[in-house]
């Protein structure tokens, strides 16, 4: 992710309940991140596994991966941006277009559809943007958990082949929410 304007290069408000932890990920053990210039934490689901990608293209990364069901993964980045909050960038649905129009330029990518309103969580000021994407690499479901603090922008980036997204659903989301920085 890179600093304004082009904020998602890379990667209808409504109001929803988030829930720190919900049972889907309740028995999993909380990941905390520290660093001197920023720090979150967060749950992944039961049985993900960490792993670092070989080229860094972010402040900060890092994946986690289900050993057990392909292609479902969740990935945290953290980059400096200029702007001090998301609605400086804009709002829950402009935020989620412009994440769109970002995807549906990636190489390879056909189509990409919001599968959901994009939201705002009341309590951290996050947006949480559901989209569907479709291209050479077959039919993806990707949930974005976005937010901005302290001239940091934090994405968690969740995906899912939409053949097993109905299944992992809950869990993905509950783990998305739990996400918090700190």
């Amino acid at each position: 992710f890179i600093a304004q304007p082009s904020l998602f290069a890379f990667a209808a408000s409504t109001t929803t309940a988030f829930p720190l932890v919900s049972p889907a990920v309740a028995d999993s053990e909380e990941y905390r991140r520290t660093q001197k210039d920023f720090a979150y934490t967060f749950v992944p689901p039961p049985g993900f596994e960490t792993t670092q990608k070989p080229v860094k293209t972010h402040l900060d990364e890092i994946n986690f991966v289900c050993p057990s069901t392909k292609g479902y993964q969740i990935g945290i980045t953290v980059d400096p941006v200029r702007i001090k909050s998301l609605k400086e960038f804009g709002t829950p649905a402009e935020v989620a277009a412009r994440v769109v129009t970002a995807e549906v330029n990636r190489d390879g990518v056909f189509d990409v559809t919001l599968t959901e309103d994009a939201v705002e969580d009341p309590e951290t000021g996050a947006y949480e943007i559901n989209y569907l994407s479709s291209g050479k690499r077959g039919n993806k479901h990707f949930l974005a958990y976005v937010n901005i603090s302290n001239g940091k922008l934090y994405v968690l980036t969740g995906q899912v082949k939409e053949e097993d997204y109905k299944e992992k659903k809950s869990e993905l989301l509950a783990s998305a929410r739990s996400f918090r920085v700190i």
